[in-house]
């Protein structure tokens, strides 16, 4: 998702995000709600695996499905022995935990995507170097959208294991 701002304006000038770019959060959270009524989990969602297309009208579109996998009817998760584990600094705790992993995995790396568009491309757990150990220890700082509370509200969700 990074290099879609050829001609676009994608947020206002006090940095706010431009009904563009709510449009193509729209539509991640539309793909990543058709997946999970398949009953597919995706395991490596990550701004890289969004594909933005400027034809006609501009879209995003969920991609690279390579690790998901489709749970069973009697199914509610998969286990860790399931292969491939996806990008670590996008994944969910139980992820990185090799935990059982059930649809709340898509939506904590829908909240890292989320407030990555919002914030040009930050990351809600701080540097690379350091995300794996502050995902792991929840230590989650949404201070650069503090002026958003719906956005506040929303990635707290998202983003807080015990409350996806």
């Amino acid at each position: 998702m990074k290099d879609i701002d050829r001609g676009y304006k994608l947020w206002t000038s006090d940095g706010l995000p431009t009904s563009q770019l709510l449009k193509l959060m729209r539509d991640v959270v539309s793909g990543v709600a058709h997946l999970h009524e398949l009953g597919i989990i995706h395991r490596d969602l990550k701004p890289q695996n969004v594909l933005i297309s400027d034809g006609r009208i501009l879209a995003a579109k969920v991609s690279d499905m390579g690790i998901s996998k489709r749970l069973l009817d009697d199914m509610s998760s998969i286990s860790h022995h399931s292969t491939g584990y996806g990008s670590s600094v996008w994944q969910a705790p139980e992820q990185l935990q090799s935990g059982s992993q059930t649809h709340a995995i898509d939506l904590f790396s829908l909240g890292c995507i989320l407030f990555f568009c919002i914030t040009k491309g930050e990351h809600p757990f701080g540097k690379q170097y350091e995300r794996d150990a502050n995902i792991m220890n929840n230590r989650v700082d949404l201070f650069l959208i503090d002026h958003i509370p719906e956005a506040i509200d929303l990635l707290s969700k998202l983003l807080n294991q015990s409350q996806r």
